[in-house]
């Protein structure tokens, strides 16, 4: 698994989940599946989806992740509030709040991406890409596991966990797994799971879609984020 995917699995606790059949070890050919998903989506170059967060955390919306330039942007609610639209990246975060004036840069707000639960689903979301795929053979000796079929968008996915969160070895274990990918049979991600610690109830989802939210990003939003990732990077 990629080094940033298996930081991301310090931050999760495991992700039970209902399956077809027991969970069993990956096939050579499931593990190829596996492994190249994330290249699939960085070829893609933008995936949308819809998002929503556990009930102790009640966030729903539509976003769309330029797979390339590792960066999102979308409308997300918590619970009853207005959505505001949100534009990250691998080190910053910008919202704009008041739709009347999505327009005007001095009315967003900008911080770095954190630890928090929200910030941690933004940046797994940035992690389902990857200009190379995973190494198969390792995914089979990690714990992650293939828990049967279910049907997402109206296609037949396989699920799978992924490596225990320990990175165990032993048979695989879907308790120990923090996230659940279900795969198309051409290999595309259609439904993404993740349980963020302190929240157990219910996984962080996201669910394949195929009509992107339609936004208008002032390019101001663009360049200040730009900004931000350069100050935070390491002089030469």
């Amino acid at each position: 698994m990629t080094t940033g995917a298996l930081a991301l699995a310090a931050l999760t606790a495991c992700t039970p989940g209902s399956s077809t059949q027991a969970p069993t070890a990956l096939t050579a050919e499931q593990a190829e599946l596996l492994a190249s998903f994330r290249l699939k989506n960085y070829l893609a170059e933008t995936v949308s989806y819809t998002v929503a967060g556990p009930e102790t955390l009640p966030i729903s919306g539509s976003v769309m992740i330029d797979t390339q330039a590792h960066t999102g942007q979308g409308l997300i609610a918590t619970g009853e509030d207005p959505a505001s639209l949100v534009v990250w990246g691998e080190r910053s975060v910008f919202t704009g709040v008041d739709p009347a004036k999505w327009d005007d840069l001095s009315t967003w707000s900008g911080r770095d991406l954190g630890q928090g639960d929200v910030d941690s689903f933004l940046r797994l979301l940035l992690l389902l890409a990857s200009d190379r795929p995973e190494n198969a053979q390792l995914l089979q000796q990690s714990g992650a596991a293939w828990l049967g079929t279910e049907t997402v968008n109206g296609v037949v996915c396989d699920v799978f966990t992924g490596p225990g969160a320990q990175g165990q070895t032993s048979a695989p274990d879907p308790t120990q797994s923090p996230v659940r990918y279900m795969l198309d049979k051409d290999g595309v991600l259609q439904f993404f799971s993740a349980r963020i610690a302190g929240n157990e109830e219910k996984p962080w989802s996201a669910t394949r879609t195929d009509t992107p939210p339609e936004l208008q990003i002032p390019p101001e939003v663009w360049t200040a984020m730009d900004q931000a990732a350069a100050a935070a990077s390491p002089s030469p």
